[in-house]
């Protein structure tokens, strides 16, 4: 710009009025006429009048302040579902081994939240339910051998917990080398 002798704002302003041909436009033109002039606006204060009354007439406020004055029943617990095997022994829910995912539940797209992350937690919340299960038997004096069988000390290694297939190890190994790779671009 330097070159058209252009110094500031004000003058490069003038210098491009001259050389571009752009549509003169006023923005002090009139706004367009009130369409209903004779209508003006609205009181709202009268609106808001007229809608809590409609309000008040459908719901009386007087009938929520005795329902609250009413003593409270107690509600009884809801059953369990049909579906639901909960087993308890003394009085402790005993928890469930987590089932394993399927292999076609994987998509091995690297998601956020994998099933076999969500399962790899799962796992963890049932090894920590059983060693409290463990500890409350123990703090109660319950002889081992009176113990479900899912709870023993040992039970996990006669337990058969789903190995992981091939598919888990490929999507593992895959991941190892996402993050390896993620770790030298980071690095450079």
């Amino acid at each position: 710009m330097s070159g058209h002798g252009v110094g500031t704002i004000h003058s490069f302003l003038k210098h491009a009025a001259h050389t571009i041909k752009a549509p003169q436009r006023s923005y002090t033109q009139p706004s367009s006429p009130i369409k209903h002039f004779r209508r003006g606006g609205r009181n709202l204060s009268e609106r808001f009048q007229r809608i809590e009354k409609t309000f008040r007439t459908t719901h009386d406020l007087s009938q929520t302040t005795t329902d609250a004055l009413r003593p409270l029943t107690p509600v009884p617990p809801a059953p369990l579902p049909q579906g639901s095997t909960v087993t308890t022994f003394r009085g402790l829910v005993v928890p469930e081994v987590p089932k394993a995912p399927e292999p076609d539940e994987c998509c091995m797209s690297g998601c956020a939240v994998c099933v076999h992350d969500l399962y790899q937690e799962y796992l963890d919340d049932y090894h920590s339910s059983v060693a409290a299960v463990r500890i409350s038997l123990t703090d109660m004096k319950v002889p081992e051998e009176e113990w479900p069988e899912t709870i023993r000390p040992g039970s996990e290694k006669r337990m058969s917990l789903p190995a992981s297939g091939l598919s888990l190890s490929a999507f593992q190994e895959m991941e190892r080398a996402l993050k390896a790779r993620r770790e030298a671009q980071a690095k450079s």
